[in-house]
């Protein structure tokens, strides 16, 4: 991994200690896996993999398709249902790990955050048990590093990058719709000059130009010179 501007070079032994708690999860979970049989919902998603459908009872169809693609490839058994889940924490681990260096430029707050991960409840079952939770997860934590490039002011393409994640993210568990109305109120706490270039980001200008219902409702004049809608759409060009 290339250094980030700005690092301590005291934090550098983080990144060894990460590598080493990566291998040796994901060592121990690709053993265990393998020795334990399905659980009862585990059984369940196997069966959707098997007649994949756009929506089950309970779930979207993100599991099942996941788990025809690894049975697939590592045949149809215990391991061949759960190495996805292992491998999709063991990437959850690594963007964790990523997001701590990027946003506060230190191995140490990427190596802790994902230590923290790992210690807890949800990677240390959710990694070796099928669940939705485990896709979404993944998805959820895209969805905040596409977010921080869009107000590192990295480029346009990383608002496009972001809907994909939430869209996947919904496809794998319907609570993901929980992460929009966070980021939607990140980016209006977000000074607007810091979103994307010339601070010009289409969600914020959508919002700003809503003044001109303060104005027929409370009497607030608006000073925007153009209805919100047509800015936001021209914002896209």
């Amino acid at each position: 991994m290339t250094p980030v501007e700005g690092y301590k070079d005291s934090d550098m032994h983080y990144r060894q200690w990460f590598y080493i708690l990566l291998a040796a999860t994901t060592l121990f979970r690709l053993f265990y896996i393998q020795w334990v049989e399905l659980a009862p919902d585990e059984a369940y998603y196997f069966t959707w993999s098997r007649n994949l459908q756009w929506g089950y009872y309970d779930h979207p169809p993100m599991v099942g398709f996941l788990i025809l693609v690894f049975t697939t490839l590592a045949g149809q058994s215990e391991f061949g249902v759960r190495i996805g889940w292992v491998l999709m924490t063991g990437l959850l681990s690594c963007l964790l790990y990523f997001l701590g260096r990027l946003m506060f430029r230190s191995e140490r707050a990427g190596f802790y955050a994902a230590l923290l991960l790992n210690l807890s409840l949800l990677a240390s079952v959710g990694a070796i048990i099928v669940t939705p939770d485990g896709p979404q997860g993944l998805f959820w934590a895209l969805s905040i590093l596409f977010i921080h490039q869009v107000t590192a002011g990295k480029g346009r393409h990383w608002w496009y990058l972001t809907g994909i994640a939430l869209g996947l993210g919904l496809l794998s568990k319907y609570t993901m719709i929980l992460l929009a109305p966070c980021i939607f109120f990140f980016l209006l706490s977000y000074p607007r000059e810091e979103i994307g270039s010339g601070g010009k980001s289409p969600i914020w200008r959508f919002f700003w130009d809503w003044r001109f219902f303060l104005r027929s409702y409370f009497g607030i004049p608006n000073t925007t010179g153009s209805p919100s809608v047509s800015r936001f759409l021209m914002d896209w060009k």
